[in-house]
């Protein structure tokens, strides 16, 4: 679009109309209103230049030399002379495509009634809008051409930024989760994005031009919502911008929530609105199942703990009232463990819902009825007409939930305990009625379990007398009061003593000396039988060392571990394997016993830790053997080193023909699976050697020794070791003095 002919020589007439001719040197500037159009051409934006038919260059400005960056030639004033093509070359050095830049000079220059308005690229990046037109005589004869070119390159910068920023606002309202829709002050929709689309269900194409308060709030609101978007709209003021919830109506009728934020925007002239529009329909459904999970259980959809002390207090309020009596029940499953460690936690979960279900159907329509978590519920009964018909609701429970469970092809059994605590028990308080009812049922299952019992001020104090015991023996732990016995284990036909038992002791203030019996049990319930466990074991493994260290030739040592002890720890193994590597002693001096009773609760991961724990080299015991009522295949299951007869059994030997057919039993039965038999709580020469008799070679007990302390062990060990049969018994009793009386 250069202004330059490739071909032609000859000269050029300025351009007719008025412009031309001001911008022609053969015109007289003599007047003002030549200079004033000389002085126009100058100031002109526009790089121009007039060349004549025959190709002769007849005027420019000085902006034609800026824009085309050409060299002023010397003394001309800025003038170009001669012909175009003398600049030719230099022009079509700069443009990004000469040849198409020269082929459309050619085609304008070969039609002389073409006229051009076109772009041109130059190599350094500037982007040129060339114009040409066409020149004519008064008779209308063709005189030459006018060009005009203008660098447009910060505009095409503009309009190219303009056109990236509006790809991106598409891009990013196409993209969008939220709907994006612009309003006029009408109402009627001018934008619509592909979010829009998805949450109401109609098309851009649907949409463009409607009302579209039609679809934001059903027939009651529309009104208002009308009115309160094109206020936006017309307002022009962006502070109205806010966040609103209304409802919408999608294409297929249905309504749903939305939060709507209006904002007014300006498009060219005219504002309009521009509307932000959120589906909130989950967070509405996930507001309502969080406020679902805060008052029921997920499993059972049952009400939770909390409505149902709520449900309680409710009825303490109209017992004030009324003196209509009611009552709680605690009601806790019998072994529910053993259903999730035989079938699993699914069943288990079933077996949850199982009982849920038969306690809605057993209830009244007044009863309320709650699951607290784990195999726990309670169960509010109102309307009573005495406390008695709490008993008559227990038994109906009991009869229910002793129905067996039909779960994933199996037909499981379960029973129930249930704790009872009347109205009556408490002044006006739904925390102590509930504890009232939890220590009910703790009596029932201490007492035999699948029954029921009712709260009583004696089991409020004997509550009171096992808290202020935990908290003494947490203390004790913590200030070591606690220490161990060992009692001997005897070769009954050499002697010789073949292993020591620890026995935990708490001497208490006032050097007062309290025996196990009294305090395990307190510590399996409140949770300290773990803490209790790891001490004993530890403590035992150290006092072995000590005694190797010394010289001493020391028996195998045994250790009674609560079930707790190893159910309630993975590393249980690990823990044994730690101690035994701390004190450098041989892991077959240790053997732990177990109850009889607790291997019958025992899960798989249960045995697969008892087998780490043999693997080690560490002996197992089964303690209390024959007191467990159950099958023995467990014998066949279960690692086991040796059997222990229960002391009841060998208490009874001697005039009870029950209890010496299944010690006789016992040892039969321990020979015939190559286990070891020890018989405990030996009393008198007439049990020992009825064992003997029998085929029992192991025993402990007084008849051979009591507790020794560690101090009297060693000196027990290095003692003539005679047949029991040619010595009194009292060779083998403990015949020195402990400064711990009698234990």
């Amino acid at each position: 679009m250069n202004p330059i002919s490739p071909t032609t020589q000859d000269g050029m007439a300025p351009p007719p109309d008025t412009e031309a001719e001001a911008q022609s040197p053969a015109i007289p500037a003599s007047d003002l209103h030549g200079s004033i159009l000389r002085a126009l051409y100058e100031l002109s934006p526009n790089g121009v230049l007039v060349v004549s038919a025959e190709g002769t260059i007849l005027s420019n400005n000085r902006k034609f030399l800026e824009v085309w960056q050409l060299p002023e030639p010397p003394g001309s004033n800025g003038v170009l002379t001669g012909s175009d093509a003398s600049i030719l070359q230099a022009v079509l050095d700069q443009v990004t495509d000469p040849q198409a830049f020269l082929q459309r000079v050619r085609e304008l220059y070969a039609e002389p009634q073409a006229e051009d308005h076109s772009e041109v690229e130059l190599k350094d990046g500037r982007t040129l809008e060339r114009h040409s037109s066409v020149v004519r005589g008064a008779e209308g004869s063709y005189l030459g051409r006018v060009w005009f070119f203008r660098d447009i390159t910060y505009r095409k910068q503009i309009e190219q930024e303009l056109r990236r920023s509006e790809a991106k606002f598409r891009a990013v309202t196409e993209a969008a989760l939220d709907a994006v829709i612009v309003i006029d002050v009408l109402g009627k929709v001018r934008y619509w994005n592909a979010a829009a689309q998805r949450i109401l269900g109609y098309t851009a194409q649907e949409a463009s031009g409607k009302d579209i308060h039609q679809w934001l709030a059903p027939p009651r609101f529309r009104e208002a919502a009308a009115k309160a978007w094109s206020d936006v709209a017309a307002s022009q003021e962006r502070c109205l911008s806010r966040v609103r919830e209304v409802q919408a109506v999608r294409k297929d009728g249905s309504e749903i929530p939305i939060e709507l934020s209006v904002a007014p925007m300006q498009l060219g002239n005219d504002w309009c609105a521009v509307g932000i529009l959120r589906d909130v329909s989950s967070r509405k459904h996930n507001e309502q199942r969080i406020a679902w999970l805060a008052h029921n259980d997920v499993l059972t959809e049952l009400p939770n703990r909390s409505v149902f002390v709520e449900d309680v207090r409710e009825a303490l309020l109209h017992r004030s009232r009324t003196g209509r009596p009611f009552a709680v029940l605690y009601v806790d499953l019998d072994h529910f463990k053993d259903v999730n460690d035989t079938l699993g936690h699914s069943a288990g979960d079933a077996l949850l819902q199982g009982v849920a279900e038969r306690l809605r159907m057993a209830l009244r329509a007044s009863d309320r009825v709650a699951r607290f978590g784990g195999d726990e519920f309670a169960i509010l009964t109102t309307e009573l007409r005495d406390k008695g018909d709490a008993s008559v609701l227990a038994a109906k429970l009991l009869t229910v939930l002793s129905q067996p469970f039909f779960i994933n092809g199996y037909e499981v059994h379960s029973s129930a305990t249930i704790g009872i605590a009347n109205s009556d028990e408490t002044e006006a308080d739904a925390g102590v009625l509930l504890a009232h009812a939890d220590v009910a049922l703790y009596r029932g299952k201490t007492e035999g379990r699948g029954t029921f019992r009712f709260f009583t001020s004696a089991m409020d104090e004997e509550v009171r007398q096992r808290v202020a015991l935990l908290r003494e023996l947490r203390e004790a732990i913590g200030k070591q009061e606690l220490f161990l016995l060992y009692q001997p284990q005897v070769n009954m036909e050499t002697g010789e003593t073949v292993g020591l038992e620890a026995l935990v002791r708490w001497r208490q203030q006032g050097s007062r000396i309290m025996p196990a019996s009294r305090f395990i049990a307190a510590a399996e319930s409140g949770g300290l039988i773990i803490a209790l466990g790891q001490f004993v074991l530890s403590q035992a493994c150290r006092q072995v060392r000590s005694w190797l260290d010394a010289g001493l030739k020391v028996p195998l040592v045994a250790v009674n571990v609560s079930p707790a002890q190893f159910k309630a720890s993975s590393e249980f193994g690990a823990e044994i394997a730690r101690i035994l590597h701390q004190t450098g002693i041989a892991a077959e001096m240790l053997e732990i016993e177990l109850t009889e009773s607790a291997l019958m609760q025992t899960s798989r991961d249960n045995v697969d830790t008892l087998r780490h724990v043999r693997q080690q080299g560490v002996r197992i015991a089964i303690d209390d053997f024959g007191t467990g009522y159950s099958c023995l295949d467990y014998l066949r299951r279960f690692p086991a080193s040796r059997i222990k007869i229960a002391q009841t059994f060998v208490a009874d030997l001697t005039h009870d023909a029950g209890s010496a057919a299944i010690i006789r039993a016992a040892v039969g039965l321990g020979r015939e699976l190559g286990l070891g038999v020890i018989a405990e709580g030996v009393e008198t020469a007439e049990q020992a050697a009825l064992l003997r008799q029998w085929g029992c070679r192991e025993a402990q007990g007084f008849y051979f020794a009591r507790p020794l302390t560690p101090e009297e062990v060693p000196d027990f060990l290095r003692r003539p070791e005679f047949p029991p049969e040619r010595q009194p018994h009292v060779m083998l009793q403990r015949s020195f003095s402990t400064p711990l009386g009698v234990v």
